[in-house]
């Protein structure tokens, strides 16, 4: 796919370009998004950005756990969003690097659409590249809402569905296929929680009170959904009578 090019002007409105030479000299910041890129176009992060080979070769060709790099002159974040489909994990790259800023994903991310659409409203006119990570992964959280809330919603209706049930095998395999969305839904979540508790120690990403505050609110939010997780997993475990070691999440 094409690479979005958006650029914060120095009135601080944002535009979107098709291409790199529209871009004017003096803008403070710049945002490429890399959608499914060609093996050419994956290129440009070494040969064009200046980002290390070996550092980009674990981007671009596997399916790296949600972590913060720090190194001399750029930083690294990767995030995990939700398959819509199967719940597993969709990463995405998020390369800063002085006033710009860079998503690197295999895959569509429709909540960027999402983002693109917030920048001049929920943000200060004088924004960094961590804000914008920061605002990702903000849309990122109020996924997993969906999905966890989803998930809750199969509870309730498994409870209205079988309360006059005896244990058969159509009950079973209702109860075993809630669960297993919700060990798909743990899998993608709780390495981004450990993620965002590293975030939240980390002394070179979040300088400004804003920022610090955008990541300690990231942190209870996604704590809240393990509660309602557990929450659910009691619930599905009184309501079909299986034991609590049967239907505990690993």
């Amino acid at each position: 796919m094409p690479i979005t090019i958006r650029y914060q002007t120095v009135k601080k409105e944002w535009e979107k370009v098709a291409e790199e030479a529209d871009i004017p000299e003096d803008v403070p910041f710049v945002w490429y998004d890399m959608a499914q890129p060609t093996l050419e176009e994956s290129e440009l992060l070494t040969s064009k950005f200046g980002f290390d080979h070996l550092v980009m070769e674990d981007i671009v060709q596997t399916v790296p756990r949600p972590k913060f790099k720090d190194y001399q002159d750029y930083q690294i974040l990767v995030y995990h969003a939700i398959h819509e489909k199967d719940y597993r994990a969709k990463p995405i790259n998020v390369l800063m690097k002085h006033n710009l800023l860079i998503t690197y994903h295999h895959e569509s991310l429709d909540y960027l659409e999402d983002v693109q659409q917030a920048l001049s409203s929920v943000h200060p006119s004088d924004m960094e590249p961590v804000d914008m990570a920061l605002l990702i992964l903000d849309k990122i959280i109020d996924q997993y809402f969906d999905y966890v809330h989803e998930v809750e919603d199969q509870v309730f209706s498994f409870e209205d569905r079988h309360v006059n049930d005896t244990m058969d095998k159509y009950l079973m395999d209702d109860v075993f296929q809630i669960r297993s969305v919700l060990i798909k839904l743990k899998r993608v979540m709780l390495p981004m929680l450990e993620l965002i508790q590293h975030l939240k120690q980390e002394g070179n990403f979040a300088k400004t009170e804003q920022q610090r505050f955008y990541i300690h609110s990231s942190f209870h939010f996604l704590k809240s959904f393990f509660s309602i997780s557990f929450s659910a997993s009691k619930r599905l475990i009184f309501s079909s009578g299986f034991s609590g070691r049967v239907l505990d999440l690993p």
